[in-house]
């Protein structure tokens, strides 16, 4: 899973077509710390799956670009499936499942 560290990089990665999936994480919340569980056992299960990563505490300002750029009100733990740059799907805290995921991936693919 890619870094994000900084708005040019979100924008870059926005920029290339196809979908792909952006976790916001804080590593201080337990609450963040069981869905990004959940997030990498879906990773794991979908080897080469594209996503990025933007932990809140190192890289504030790539969180609150991409709650402007993707139009999402700012949550963490936050997941995304991005699809030329744009959401086409998202869920925060216990809504980040692994079930949720593998739904949203299924949905975009039809």
């Amino acid at each position: 899973m890619e870094t994000l560290p900084t708005p040019a990089a979100l924008d870059a990665r926005l920029a290339r077509p196809g979908a792909w999936w952006l976790f916001k994480h804080s590593r201080t919340c337990p609450v963040s710390g069981a869905a990004r569980t959940e997030f990498d056992a879906f990773l794991a299960a979908h080897p080469g799956e594209p996503a990025a990563l933007v932990v809140v505490q190192d890289h504030r300002p790539v969180s609150d670009h991409a709650a402007r750029v993707l139009g999402v009100k700012h949550e963490t733990p936050q997941a995304f499936l991005v699809r030329d740059g744009k959401p086409v799907w998202h869920a925060s805290h216990g809504g980040i499942t692994q079930d949720s995921l593998e739904e949203a991936r299924a949905a975009a693919a039809r």
